[in-house]
């Protein structure tokens, strides 16, 4: 995961918490990355903290071959002030699929943790999420997908809560398929 990215967000006055709120300086209505003249952090009052995603992915009737060329990378959209602000957070080497295949008809569950700091994650600031492929000429069928995020409500109790849940039920259609002409998928949070 690249926190450089993450750092940039903030600069641009991403409304977030933990890590990414220490960033954060506010001077009038400017918001800057760097050492604070003074320093609003966003966790002031108790939030939940997201410590990962949990993707649940189930592959259709079309495999995703993986390997160096043909992955899945996820990222997600952040509020801000500026407007939404896209973050990638899975690495760029193998994806979500760690550069494994994931054969036709299998589910597979995968973990993304999201940085953490004094506060931790607001999951609340999630608005969507983005998958995308990186293909030299292969496809593949998506027949499902559920995102939850895990971690800890501001209770102090271990909580979870579904951002995205889609399922194409029909095996003889798909909820999307990935091709080098159509290579991202777009996943409102509810």
């Amino acid at each position: 995961m690249s926190h450089k990215n993450l750092v940039c967000a903030a600069a641009l006055g991403v409304v977030c918490s933990g890590a990414l709120a220490s960033l954060i300086v506010v001077s009038g209505d400017q918001a800057r990355a760097g050492p604070p003249a003074h320093r609003t952090t966003f966790c002031e009052a108790a939030v939940d903290n997201a410590t990962a995603l949990r993707f649940a992915i189930y592959t259709g009737g079309d495999d995703l071959r993986g390997g160096e060329r043909d992955n899945v990378f996820a990222d997600i959209q952040l509020v801000s002030r500026a407007g939404p602000v896209w973050i990638p957070i899975t690495d760029r080497g193998g994806g979500l699929n760690h550069g494994r295949r994931w054969a036709d008809w299998t589910h597979t569950t995968v973990d993304v943790p999201l940085p953490q700091g004094s506060c931790g994650f607001d999951p609340h600031t999630i608005r969507a999420i983005r998958l995308t492929t990186h293909f030299g000429g292969d496809n593949w069928n998506l027949q499902g997908i559920s995102v939850s995020w895990v971690g800890v409500a501001a209770s102090g109790s271990p909580s979870s809560r579904v951002l995205v849940s889609e399922v194409e039920s029909r095996h003889d259609h798909y909820l999307d398929r990935f091709t080098a002409d159509r290579p991202t998928y777009e996943f409102p949070v509810h």
